[in-house]
């Protein structure tokens, strides 16, 4: 066969599920479900059972979180991630476990990876850990802020010295901040993108 056969026969082997999006679709309806359970749970455990399940409800009926279920992109993926990450941190409120900023971290990375802005709260949550519980000893939450950091450390480092392999730059997510922040703040910005 040709060069081009060889490339189809690569792509066809690499498909996992064929080239039929109805799946995709799929799986991000169960992820903006799951962003609702989160958002109740998440809810639920600062301000009630009733507050939670009004959270939950309103993020089922929010417009815009279910338009942008039924298209291909990431958005569903932020708001689960987001969800589950609020949910994380009002687990912590309520039991102190450092298990859960582990995972905490953990998911705050992953939604580093889809939306680079959110790394202003690797700088924010510990701040939140601290004054927030001022009555745990400073051992204590010096160890949270560990807990919270590896979390974070476990995903965006990998990604930042796979970076460093291929591109020779250190970028715990993507290489976008320069090109995006003059595309907005250059002095021909339009507030469209070109």
């Amino acid at each position: 066969g040709t060069d081009d056969d060889e490339v189809e026969g690569e792509i066809a082997d690499a498909e996992l599920f064929g080239r039929d999006l109805w799946l995709v679709h799929v799986l991000q309806m169960a992820m903006g479900a799951g962003s609702c359970v989160l958002m109740a749970g998440a809810t639920g455990l600062i301000f009630g059972r009733s507050a939670g399940l009004v959270a939950g409800a309103g993020l089922a009926l929010y417009p815009p979180a279910i338009f942008f279920d039924g298209l291909l992109g990431k958005t569903v993926l932020d708001l689960l991630l987001t969800s589950g990450l609020l949910c994380l941190l009002a687990a912590f409120q309520r039991s102190r476990r450092g298990g859960l900023l582990v995972a905490a971290g953990c998911v705050l990375g992953l939604l580093a990876l889809t939306r680079e802005n959110t790394l202003v709260f690797v700088a924010a949550l510990p701040f939140w850990l601290w004054l927030r519980f001022a009555d745990a000893s400073r051992r204590r939450r010096a160890g949270w802020l560990l807990a919270f950091g590896l979390g974070v450390a476990l995903l965006l480092l990998p990604v930042g010295a796979r970076n460093y392999a291929v591109g020779r730059t250190f970028a715990l997510t993507t290489a976008q901040l320069g090109p995006n922040f003059y595309m907005v703040n250059n002095a021909e910005a339009t507030g469209l993108y070109v």
